[in-house]
């Protein structure tokens, strides 16, 4: 069986791995797939990877947790902890795959069946630089969810963040109280940060340093420090600052939540692959709900509820799910023909952080991350045998720097902008990722990248952390295939494009120091066309800059807003339980209220820590929360 399990994983790979990048070749591929199958059993991991429960479904479950991704599978794990509960756990994707442990790897899995494959409505005022003129949003449809592909940066946000959700009135929330669940999850492995108060160690998601951090890393924090800023752990007593990322990894390996909390046998935890949820059942004349519909590779099922449904599918999907429960803002199910169970504002106060891409520096040395140089025999056998090399970097956010912009309160530590460094630039691999990541148009990458293709660059992203404008997420149809209208709105307040702007200038400075002068930094000469008549170092090039190549984090964050009743914009209530409907909640980054200013991953893993612990509370006479 073992054996069956194995096969059918590796014949999983071959679409992921072929979206990897267009140079190389399929047999490398191929031959890359079966090396990792032979050589690294540690990654394949067949004993340990949760079965699928097929047609062992039981005809009702204590809880439902709809989405395997970065939430749903704490959430399950954490219930599953209770022996005489019985927990189904339904990913509408497959199983997570191999090839995403290598970090550099992860990328294979975007424009695949292990991708929602998630584009905007088209818009003037953003992505005018990506082919259709739509933002293209990777998502994770498989377990683990995007924790299988996304950065794996290790990072919380602000303690301002929280103590703003808690002032918001939602008690429990400030940082102070959850930082515990920060812990709880935690297993720092970094020697000099095991024994700080803000970390914690021996929980299931380990983190560690990455085992190969390009030479250019180094050197951009150098900058950081001749330009005043200390090198600081971004998790610790203070945010401001630079750091060397540090990750989600095990052994140098990608640790997804997956990995981290589904590994192992539970009896009493059944996991549905391949079982989209189309809808929770609500009873209308109690409004409780009673069991959860979903699709299982074309067939329709259901299964009861005897406790609580937990929705999970992300800031995206989880809207979808709601609404077409009659879960929403009473004229758009109107409109939609659903019958209106609570009129409740979900789909709205969609955020996200935004930055502008395509900010690429040139250097003399080879000191950044050039696909010519990666795929030697050399590098293979650092992956396969010593677990270490350039395979064992994401190649993006490698070093971050969290600052103040001129239009934030400097006297306070509550950075409003991000500088994503990374070494893989868009030129680095032949223009293969940013192609597929972001979706860029042909025209824009000929005019913009393919001047200086495979020159040793690096990339600046600057990024907004705490954005004003606010999209939306609404029904296009009532058949739950089909992708919901996604409008994140970006720059719809200009503030926003005047904190990026000046952010912008500010990665220009960075570059312009002695130790970044030394190799040889500067800018691509290359302008983005539609900007082409401004000058390169003004905000008004950058602010046009960022409508073309507006690049997305994926830190989708908001619909189902966390708030008390009072709020007419909340959904849910402080203890994530949805207003006015009994035995369901919401766990992932829809219930934000405000986005926190870091990547989301570790925050939604906080989240479903805190609210599987209050389940716990709720459901048990003797337990007692954090």
């Amino acid at each position: 069986m073992d054996n069956f399990n194995g096969l059918r994983l590796l014949r999983n790979q071959g679409a992921a791995a072929l979206a990897l990048t267009s140079e190389l070749a399929f047999l490398t591929i191929a031959a890359l797939d079966l090396l990792i199958y032979i050589l690294r059993p540690d990654i394949v991991d067949i004993r340990n990877r949760p079965p699928d429960i097929g047609d062992g479904l039981l005809g009702e479950y204590d809880f439902v947790v709809i989405g395997g991704g970065s939430s749903g599978s704490v959430v399950a794990s954490r219930l599953a902890e209770i022996p005489f509960w019985k927990i189904l756990l339904l990913e509408a994707g497959g199983e997570e795959t191999i090839f995403s442990d290598v970090p550099a790897l992860g990328g294979g899995n975007v424009r695949t069946a292990n991708d929602w494959q998630v584009e905007a409505e088209p818009h003037e005022g953003y992505c005018r630089a990506m082919s259709k003129g739509r933002c293209y949003f990777p998502q994770g449809k498989l377990l683990g969810g995007t924790s299988v592909f996304n950065g794996m940066v290790y990072v919380r946000g602000n303690r301002r963040d929280y103590d703003a959700w808690a002032a918001a009135g939602n008690p429990g929330w400030s940082y102070d109280e959850v930082l515990p669940y920060f812990k709880k999850s935690e297993d720092m492995r970094i020697e000099r940060l095991k024994s700080s108060e803000y970390h914690g160690t021996g929980g299931p998601l380990t983190v560690e340093e990455s085992r190969y951090y390009p030479p250019i890393i180094e050197e951009l924090l150098k900058a950081g420090k001749e330009l005043g800023y200390p090198d600081t752990d971004i998790n610790g007593p203070t945010q401001m600052g630079f750091s060397r990322s540090y990750y989600t990894m095990r052994e140098g390996l990608r640790c997804s939540t997956a990995k981290a909390f589904l590994r192992g046998k539970r009896r009493n935890l059944h996991i549905s692959l391949k079982s989209m949820a189309t809808r929770v059942i609500i009873d209308p004349s109690t409004n409780r709900v009673t069991g959860v519909e979903f699709d299982r590779s074309g067939r329709k099922l259901r299964v009861r509820v005897r406790k609580e449904a937990i929705v999970t599918a992300g800031a995206l999907r989880t809207p979808q799910v709601l609404l077409l429960s009659g879960i929403g803002p009473r004229d758009h199910l109107t409109e939609m023909g659903i019958e209106v169970i609570a009129d409740l504002a979900v789909g709205k106060n969609l955020q996200d952080h935004v930055g502008i891409g395509g900010m690429t520096f040139i250097v003399d040395d080879p000191i950044t991350t050039v696909l010519a140089r990666f795929n030697q025999l050399q590098t293979l056998g650092q992956l396969f045998f010593k677990n270490e090399g350039p395979y064992m970097s994401i190649g993006a956010a490698e070093s971050s720097a969290f600052l103040h912009g001129k239009y934030s309160n400097s006297s306070d530590d509550w950075p409003d902008v991000a500088l994503y460094t990374k070494s893989i630039s868009e030129v680095n691999d032949g223009g293969a990722l940013v192609r597929l990541l972001e979706g860029v148009s042909e025209e824009f990458y000929d005019a913009v990248f393919r001047p200086i293709e495979r020159m040793d660059s690096y990339g600046i992203i600057p990024t907004l952390l705490r954005p004003r404008s606010r999209g939306s997420v609404t029904l296009k149809s009532t058949d739950p295939k089909v992708q919901p209208r996604i409008e994140p709105n970006y720059f719809s307040d200009e503030r926003d494009l005047d904190v990026l702007a000046d952010a912008a200038k500010f990665g220009i400075l960075l570059s312009e120091t002695k130790v970044m002068k030394s190799h040889g930094s500067r800018l691509n000469p290359n302008k983005f066309p539609a900007c082409a008549q401004m000058d390169y170092t003004s905000e008004e090039y950058w602010k046009c800059a960022a409508r073309e190549f507006s690049m997305s984090i994926w830190h989708f964050s908001g619909t189902a807003k966390m708030g008390p009743r009072s709020d007419p914009d909340s959904v849910v209530d402080h203890r994530l339980r949805v207003h006015g409907i009994e035995g369901l909640r919401v766990s992932d980054t829809s219930i934000m209220p405000t986005i926190v200013g870091a990547n989301t991953n570790v925050p939604v893993i906080m989240i479903a820590e805190k609210c599987a612990d209050m389940i716990k509370e709720d459901n048990l006479d003797d337990y007692k929360a954090l």
